[in-house]
């Protein structure tokens, strides 16, 4: 597989932290991992409207959940993607996709997978039809014209947006997620002080 990324870049955990860090560029109110509905990364921009990624960096782990929105799709007949899905990830795409009786209260206003630049075209025909977008990871081509019409191409590498992603609704995050959102921050500063001092402790002992 052609890629831009090196082997220990293939990782959620590396996928994690350099879409964080454009989120946090991009002038985003809040970011976490881990946030609601299991998302892998969630977004909240000042506008108080929503996004979550879903990071995928193994073909076998991306088609798993493919199976999902082929299926809220109607497209089991696909070969690609025949199989069994997980019921979490279904009916997540169920109520992403579909609707739920619930409401939009736990729907992001936007959805993204997340995957690297050698799954990119795959992934976008798995969400065609639907209002997801794509974000890939590693190398990517952008292209432009001169003023006399002779074009021009420049490789680059970092986050680039495959496909934007369509409002799945136009409903804004409610206080009672606002709050558990600014808990969950607070929670994670302070687990991660108590790691950073067990680390320090363990670094004076070893001087």
């Amino acid at each position: 597989m052609e890629t831009g990324l090196e082997k220990e870049q293939l990782t959620s955990n590396y996928f994690k932290t350099i879409i964080g860090n454009d989120l946090l560029h991009k002038n985003y109110l809040a970011v976490v991992t881990e946030g609601f509905n299991s998302s892998d990364i969630y977004g909240v921009r000042r506008t108080l409207y929503t996004v979550e990624i879903e990071i995928k960096v193994s073909k076998s782990d991306l088609r798993g959940e493919l199976v999902s929105v082929a299926l809220c799709r109607n497209r089991l007949t696909d070969q690609e993607y025949t199989g069994k899905p997980k019921p979490s990830k279904y009916h997540k795409h169920k109520e992403y996709l579909i609707g739920t009786i619930w409401g939009y209260e736990d729907v992001p206003n936007e959805f993204y997978f997340a995957v690297p630049d050698f799954l990119v075209d795959e992934t976008i025909r798995g969400v065609e039809g639907t209002p997801y977008g794509v974000i890939s990871i590693g190398t990517y081509f952008y292209h432009g014209s001169y003023p006399d019409g002779k074009t021009w191409t420049n490789k680059l590498w970092g986050v680039h947006y495959a496909k934007k992603a369509k409002k799945i609704h136009n409903n804004k995050l409610i206080d009672k997620r606002i709050y558990t959102l600014i808990n969950k921050l607070t929670w994670d500063n302070f687990n991660l002080r108590e790691k950073l001092e067990a680390l320090w402790k363990n670094i004076k002992q070893l001087f």
